[in-house]
């Protein structure tokens, strides 16, 4: 008996290829509507009380959030988890110590090495500052799926940077396109 099943390719066709690019496209446009929406309302909260540690997303509150979320870790991993340098680092965690946020210490193990806790006042801050009204039209499941999507997005984007960084690195970066722009002065007339 014949099969009759269609037969699959496993390669894509030409109007896959297109049908991929221009969602890849269309993709990249509603990150970037979500990017300004999500600035609007970042903006938005950050004009809320507690000032800047207040704001999980930025500087003194991102910190917090850090160290809420991981409890006491060096100072020098801070530095890895947030992207900042030693110095910025340094000077944020001053600001969040005076106002009693933070403690510092130093290490039994390794003398030069900080540790950095939150305090009770500072888990207080965090708490208050949670953005908990975004994303409540998600059921558990889809939120779990969106990060899921999210953290798959943030490797394909990092592994882009990081060839893109190699190629750099090595010489083999592409030549940058530029246009050239006439001004209607400088245009023959034959």
């Amino acid at each position: 008996m014949p099969n009759h099943e269609p037969v699959v390719s496993s390669r894509p066709s030409s109007d896959q290829h297109a049908d991929t690019r221009e969602l890849r496209a269309q993709l990249l446009k509603q990150l970037a509507r979500v990017r300004g929406s999500l600035q609007k309302w970042h903006s938005a909260v950050s004009r809320r009380p507690g000032g800047a540690a207040g704001d999980i997303f930025r500087g003194q509150g991102r910190a917090l959030a850090l160290l809420d979320e991981h409890g006491e870790m060096p100072q020098r991993d801070m530095c890895t988890a947030l992207g900042i340098r030693p110095q910025s680092l340094g000077e944020t965690l001053t600001k969040l110590e005076r106002a009693g946020y933070i403690t510092r210490r130093i290490s039994d193990l390794d003398h030069r090495a900080l540790l950095v806790s939150i305090t009770p006042a500072g888990r207080t801050v965090v708490e208050r500052s949670e953005p908990n009204p975004l994303f409540e039209s998600f059921n558990s499941d889809e939120l779990e799926q969106f990060i899921g999507y999210l953290d798959r997005a943030l490797v394909d984007i990092d592994g882009q940077l990081k060839t893109l960084d190699d190629n750099r690195a090595s010489g083999l970066e592409a030549p940058r396109v530029t246009t050239r722009v006439r001004v209607a002065s400088q245009r023959r007339t034959d």
